[in-house]
């Protein structure tokens, strides 16, 4: 209804339809669904500037177990349409310390205006260090969006059939389990050969995508709950594409790793990761924030506790990586030695003290994408980063926490950040 003059006239006419429910096979199989949709007419065009559409959301979920658990699966599928309006970025800049993002006025503003641009600002690899912020724009342009959806994990657990009263090979297989998850979020323009419901057609042209987030993982464990040693295989791809007015940001990650785990005794226990990975940037418009990079990390670590208020973590990070870009080529070495203790006194204090050597071989570029992806914040040469917290609880409903932490890195001068915090319950 709309006001016309001294009385109500009916402007529009929508017809809703909404279908529910759910389905069991015995505790084995449960399946439950929620749809929605909506046809809007226009009755008057003189009391509504809507246009006519047809929007529908719908929700599916299914969760599978088979077999008392040796397999179960949860599958979550949803679609939605309608309309959402342009979104713009605006990068501004802000004090030091109060941002996300750095921009570095000396090395990064490269068409020497003295104003920061979307190809200029990266990532703050240390909270003092940001000083730009970004702010989401709403334009009054409104464009149809379709959402799809689906969420998938499978599980495979041997050890429930295959107990401890096994012995043999059923008993060696049944300390072994996986963890599979699968995720695509997608969201697209009304276009031709565009499904709205078909979350893996993924190849879209960037004149009919918004966003597309997809994410596959896999794990595959030994011994996941004993206290006295396991390790895990996993794999890891995701991808990311999101189309902006600027054109588009494409983000990919791939990681292979092996994990470790040995408790010797209460007191000792070691660590272990060796990974291998890539990280891959693309943006259409602005090629110098493009990398490809290649990453190697071997990370053994050895924690000893004498006691339950005490503990100590020796770390060492071996990590090689590499810019495979024609225009890049970046290459880092990196040896990081660190040592982290941590004093707890019941429930009233809590210390930590983190430090760290790292020692960079880099080589190329300086001040470039390549090299934040690389470093992390980090310079080429002799590397001091360290950090000391107290947490106290003072009364029931009153907390204090003082923390200090300070870096070098590379022949740049030291860096000393402290704060204090108060905080109560009421």
């Amino acid at each position: 209804m709309a006001a016309a003059g001294a009385d109500f006239a009916q402007s529009t006419d929508a017809t809703d339809i909404n279908v529910q429910g759910q389905w069991r096979a015995g505790q084995a199989s449960r399946l439950q669904w929620n749809l929605n949709y909506r046809q809007l007419e226009i009755v008057d065009t003189t009391l509504s500037d809507f246009d006519p559409q047809e929007t529908f959301l719908g929700r599916l979920e299914h969760n599978l177990r088979l077999w008392k658990g040796l397999f179960s699966s949860t599958t979550n599928y949803e679609i939605g349409g309608g309309q959402e309006p342009l979104i713009e970025y605006r990068y501004l800049e802000v004090p030091r310390g109060e941002g996300v993002f750095f921009w570095d006025p000396e090395n990064a503003d490269f068409n020497e205006d003295g104003v920061p641009q979307i190809n200029e600002i990266q990532e703050a690899p240390f909270a003092e260090q940001a000083n730009i912020v970004r702010v989401t724009l709403f334009t009054d342009q409104f464009i149809r969006t379709n959402k799809t959806q689906l969420n998938q994990s499978l599980r495979l657990e041997p050890k429930s059939i295959w107990g401890r009263q096994q012995k043999g090979w059923m008993k060696w297989l049944s300390r072994w389990s996986t963890l599979s998850t699968f995720l695509i979020n997608r969201r697209t323009r009304e276009a031709e050969g565009v499904s709205s419901w078909n979350p893996f057609q993924i190849n879209i042209s960037d004149t009919a995508l918004v966003a597309l987030n997809l994410s596959i993982q896999n794990t595959l464990f030994f011994r996941p709950n004993t206290t006295r040693y396991n390790f895990q295989l996993s794999q890891k791809n995701q991808r990311s594409r999101q189309v902006l007015t600027t054109g588009f940001q494409s983000l990919r990650v791939a990681e292979r790793s092996v994990k470790g785990r040995w408790n010797q005794s209460a007191v000792l226990s070691t660590d272990a990761e060796f990974l291998i990975g890539s990280r891959t940037n693309d943006f259409q418009l602005f090629n110098e924030q493009d990398y490809d990079i290649q990453l190697f990390r071997l990370a053994p670590s050895l924690t000893i506790r004498p006691n339950n208020s005490l503990r100590g973590i020796f770390r060492y990070r071996w990590e090689e990586g590499e810019n495979r870009l024609p225009e890049g080529g970046e290459t880092a070495v990196q040896h990081d030695f660190s040592f982290e203790f941590t004093y707890n006194q019941a429930a009233s204090t809590a210390i930590r003290l983190n430090f760290s050597f790292v020692d960079v071989r880099y080589r190329v570029e300086r001040n470039s994408p390549g090299e934040l992806a690389l470093l992390q914040g980090l310079k080429d040469g002799k590397n001091f980063l360290w950090e000391l917290s107290v947490n106290r609880t003072i009364s029931q409903n009153l907390t204090l926490r003082l923390s200090y932490n300070g870096r070098q890195t590379g022949g740049a001068r030291i860096v000393h950040l402290g704060s204090m915090e108060v905080g109560a319950r009421f």
